[in-house]
This record gives C-alpha cells, structure tokens and sequence, in this order.
C-alpha cells in the first residue's frame, strides 16, 4: 500500500506546483499595485470634478485635446528590441544570452466604450505577437553565426492592461496575465520543463510588465515585460509606435 501512495505522488510534477505559485504570486502583484494607483487617481479625478473652474478648464481642455492619447480605443503597436534569456542545458548555467525582436502588439480600451468621459483611466485588453530568431548556441545578436539553423520563438500576450493618463502626451499602465511561448526546439530555454526535447513546444507562463507611453497621435511605447517560469525568467524589452485607431 505504502508503495503505491509513493507511486500517486510521484505523478504530480515538481514544476507544476511551482508553476502555479508562480501564477498565484503574479496576479496578486498586479492587483495588489494598481489597486491602490487606481484609488489615488480616482480620488484625485472626483476632487478636480468637485471644483466648478476646474469643470471648466477640463471642458475646454477635452475640445482642444480632442483625438489625444487619452481618446485612444483601439491601438496598433509594431515594435522592435530585445530578449534576454538563459540558454537550456547546452550552455553552461548562468550565461544570460540575448537576441533582438521584432513584432507587434494591439490594444483595446474598454473604458472608453463602457464611458466616453472617463478619460483619465485605460483599462482594457493586450495582445499580439512578438518573434525572435534564436538561432544555434553562440549564435550573435540575430540568431546568425556559428553552425546556423537553430530555433525560434514567439511570444503572444494575453493580457490586462490598467493604465492612467497623466496628462494628453503620457500614459503609464501595468499589464499582467499570459504569455504563450512558443518554442521550435523545446530545451533550448531553461525554463523548468528539463524533460523537453528538440520538439517544438507551446506553453502559456505567467507575465508582468509596464507600458510607458510618450506623445500625442503617434506616441513613443516603451515596454518592459517579465516571463515569469519555474526556473529561468524571460525578459523582453521593446520600443513601439503607439497607432491609435479610434
């Protein structure tokens, strides 16, 4: 009997547990930071709307605004930068290796369609599309070099986006949620999944991030964002043209 409760438990992965920590721990970092940034803005937007002169500075200063960041529905974000990782167990543990990026991300703003006048806040939906060349182990900067071929990845976001507008031409958000990983050779990132083999492979981590949104129409994003894993993180960061559509 003994051996075969040692049996049951051997078939819950290590990794999996710590996986969903991993995800229990990333949520609550999003909630437990915008909860109160959210609360700030609120509170600071109500005691501007309680002053009749500041009414009507904000009235003048939607019309002249008109079409700014803070009317932003949807977005189109094409990007470019660069991923820093560390290699699976065909390098030696410690090297961080880095690779560029390009791809694209779309947002949408579902305050602004539940309320057309609550401009001061973004709070909506991340998502898109970001690929790399990975290449062989010590390929360079583009996955080029050395005995070529190699892998690629490609990340999609699935995220919530919690933003405040501190003015017409910056906006600063947080994101958190999902990234999907893909992989065309499965153990070429250390990632807590060891049993991976040179197949490809499509698994979902946890994720945070920030966007830092500078400029009116076209805007300049910075976006910094964290693949959170069982073993080695995922850090990706790019600069975009922020498109609003609507």
């Amino acid at each position: 009997m003994s051996r075969i409760i040692t049996d049951t438990k051997k078939t819950v992965p290590q990794h999996s547990r710590v996986e969903f920590r991993t995800w229990g721990a990333s949520l609550a970092l999003v909630a437990s930071a915008a909860a109160p940034f959210l609360f700030y803005c609120q509170h600071s937007a109500q005691a501007q709307d309680a002053d009749p002169a500041m009414r009507t500075e904000k009235a003048r200063s939607d019309i002249e605004t008109k079409g700014a960041m803070k009317d932003e529905i949807f977005g189109v974000k094409p990007q470019v930068g660069v991923m820093l990782f560390k290699p699976g167990p065909s390098r030696f543990k410690g090297d961080v290796d880095s690779r560029g990026m390009v791809g694209v991300t779309v947002d949408l703003n579902i305050f602004r369609l539940v309320e057309e006048d609550w401009r001061r806040f973004y709070g909506g939906l991340s998502t898109g599309v970001l690929a790399s060349h990975v290449g062989a182990s010590g390929a360079n900067f583009v996955g080029l070099g050395d005995a070529g071929g190699g892998g690629n990845l490609l990340v999609i976001p699935m995220n919530l986006k919690l933003g405040y507008n501190v003015n017409e031409a910056f906006r600063v958000s947080m994101r958190g949620g999902a990234n999907w990983i893909y992989r065309s050779v499965g153990n070429q990132f250390n990632l807590g999944d060891q049993g991976k083999t040179t197949s490809s492979d499509w698994t979902p981590y946890p994720n945070v991030g920030m966007d830092f949104e500078f400029g009116n129409q076209v805007a300049l994003l910075v976006r910094p964002d964290f693949t959170l894993t069982p073993e080695d993180e995922i850090f990706t960061g790019t600069l975009a043209l922020s498109i609003p559509l609507g």
